[in-house]
């Protein structure tokens, strides 16, 4: 076993014990679903958020990348950090960190467009995180958020209905 797949192997045996404990204080059974850490190809997982650090939003207000040094994989995707402890505070609520619809713009889904948003072009907006394609959809959508938001909503469930047939 090589150096590397020891470290992913170690890492993953760690964080499937911090899960357990996790569930055990929760008095859930760990599942697939409230499991963190996922190893189905770790080595070659996509880059979540282009490798900014999606905690540091919430923390410092600002864009800043990540490193491999404190990367996990979260629903089949690698998630790259600042530093432990925003790694951490990920760990224990990753769905409050991962950005909304999938990383796409919230403005274009307004519109009925699915558009990758950029995480250099992003929003904290009711405590959930949001990529925009441009920093005018960004600015265009703060204009009226309240009704822009509902009918994004509305359009990704529709977006997502149409995937799954």
């Amino acid at each position: 076993m090589n150096l590397q797949k020891f470290k992913i192997f170690f890492l993953v045996i760690v964080t499937a014990l911090f899960s357990y404990s996790c569930a055990e204080s929760t008095g859930k059974e760990p599942t697939k679903e409230n499991q963190v850490v996922k190893t189905e190809n770790a080595e070659n997982a996509e880059i979540a958020a282009d490798g900014f650090d999606t905690v540091a939003y919430f923390a410092t207000q600002k864009a800043i990348k990540g490193n491999k040094h404190t990367a996990i994989i979260y629903e089949g995707a690698k998630w790259y950090f600042s530093n432990e402890e925003n790694k951490n505070t990920f760990l224990k609520n990753p769905e409050q960190y991962v950005p909304n619809f999938e990383e796409y713009c919230p403005y274009s889904l307004s519109q009925g467009k699915k558009i990758e948003g950029k995480p250099t072009h992003w929003r904290v907006i009711k405590n959930k995180l949001y990529f925009f394609y441009s920093e005018n959809f960004a600015k265009k959508f703060e204009e009226d958020s309240e009704n822009l938001l509902k009918k994004a909503d509305q359009n990704w469930e529709k977006l997502e209905k149409e995937k799954k047939e």
